[in-house]
């Protein structure tokens, strides 16, 4: 079930509570202030009606009184009684508290009442329709990788994915055989110190850069660059002979121009060519580039570790 499915009815009754409780603040809110706004303008009434009959009362004490209960104590402490201030006072209690405050407070309760819910009915409405939006962009990115995979290619830097490699690799090998030409591969990685020191925020950088210059460099109809992990390209090059690792340290120095967060991108090359024979397969020369990839990993980076097979040395198990 999806966000903009959850719980309506529970989301409806919460809106319409929301919006009750700010309208009971404010109706009691207001009831409050305008009847204690009534009874101050009752004290000053009271007090010029009580003024003719006693005296000895400081004007500046009874300008601080605010509430008739106070009024009513400082006056009896001049000695007038509880009913000669009653019959003062009543009349002009009936004339200033009315039900005028209760209305008002009501009005303003109902306003408030549907400008909470008006609100929080926008509010939820966006909410929902940013949840359908977020669900639309996932949506649309999920089928461009989908896309991106059934045409093999990465995603990332637009070369060809590791699924896709695997196939043409078959392909190629199978080729090489039958049209009797050698087969070179290329697996190439940037070495773990340089990875080590790299932020991650560089990575993809690195990754979109390095695929750029194999790009510049190998551009030949039929040879393929290939992202085939993480951080692991792969060149597989047909019709391709010994030469190959004079091309994979051409690949090794070019990589030096790549610089990111003042560090040099150094790379470990591992080549293999093979010449058309009964051993070319795509699992055998991609477990020999592999191994000789880990050996120039292993003996210190930034090297080229290669194995060719010369094109006068054809295997004796050669058959078609």
């Amino acid at each position: 079930m999806s966000a903009t499915e959850q719980n309506p009815r529970e989301g409806w009754f919460t809106q319409l509570l929301m919006a009750a409780a700010g309208g009971a603040v404010v109706w009691m809110g207001t009831v409050f202030g305008l009847h204690t706004y009534e009874e101050q303008v009752a004290v000053q009434g009271i007090r010029l009606a009580l003024e003719a009959q006693v005296t000895g009362v400081s004007p500046q004490a009874a300008d601080s009184i605010s509430s008739i209960d106070e009024l009513w104590q400082m006056y009896a402490a001049n000695g007038l009684e509880r009913a000669d201030f009653d019959r003062v006072s009543q009349p002009v209690i009936d004339s200033h508290f009315t039900l005028l405050p209760e209305l008002i407070a009501g009005l303003a309760a109902i306003l408030i009442f549907f400008t909470v819910n008006l609100l929080v009915m926008n509010w939820r409405r966006n909410r929902r329709y940013q949840a359908l939006v977020d669900e639309h962009q996932q949506s649309l990115a999920m089928s461009r990788e989908q896309i991106e995979q059934a045409s093999g290619k990465d995603p990332a830097t637009g070369l060809v994915n590791a699924r896709q490699f695997e196939i043409l690799l078959d392909i190629e090998c199978r080729r090489a055989v039958r049209e009797f030409t050698p087969l070179s591969l290329i697996l190439l990685e940037p070495d773990r110190a340089y990875l080590n020191d790299l932020p991650a925020e560089d990575l993809s950088l690195m990754q979109q850069q390095l695929a750029e210059n194999l790009q510049q460099t190998v551009f030949r109809p039929g040879d393929v660059i290939a992202r085939v992990s993480d951080n692991r390209f792969a060149l597989l090059l047909p019709a391709t002979n010994e030469q190959s690792p004079q091309l994979a340290e051409r690949l090794r120095k070019q990589a030096t121009e790549i610089v990111l967060n003042a560090q040099t991108l150094t790379l470990s090359l591992g080549v293999s060519t093979m010449q058309p024979s009964a051993q070319l397969s795509a699992e055998h020369i991609l477990q020999l580039t592999e191994r000789l990839l880990e050996q120039a990993q292993n003996d210190g980076g930034d090297q080229v570790c290669f194995n060719t097979e010369q094109s006068l040395d054809v295997p004796v198990t050669y058959s078609d």
